[in-house]
């Protein structure tokens, strides 16, 4: 398995919560979509408030963008992920 192919799965794998409505695209570009725009925005802020930078889509303002660099490590994705969940749970 390609090593990117591998760390997409993981992060797919550690990204597991029912506000998460779908995770979409290939590779690293990654989508999480949730119910609506205002709890995406939520979220994105305490995602950054909780140091991790995240952004939307401008055409999908209820999808969360995550595209991590190429070459970030197997403990960075666990740690971006932990974030994620930490400032979900926040939020809902």
């Amino acid at each position: 398995m390609v090593d990117i192919e591998r760390k997409s799965n993981l992060i797919r794998s550690l990204l597991v919560h029912p506000a998460i409505k779908n995770i979409k695209g290939k590779g690293f570009m990654l989508s999480l979509d949730f119910e609506d725009t205002d709890l995406n925005f939520k979220i994105i802020e305490t995602c950054v408030k909780n140091g991790l930078i995240v952004d939307w889509f401008l055409f999908n303002s209820h999808s969360m963008r995550i595209a991590p660099p190429l070459i970030i490590t197997d403990e960075e994705i666990k740690n971006a992920c932990a974030i994620i969940m930490q400032s979900i749970f926040e939020c809902v």
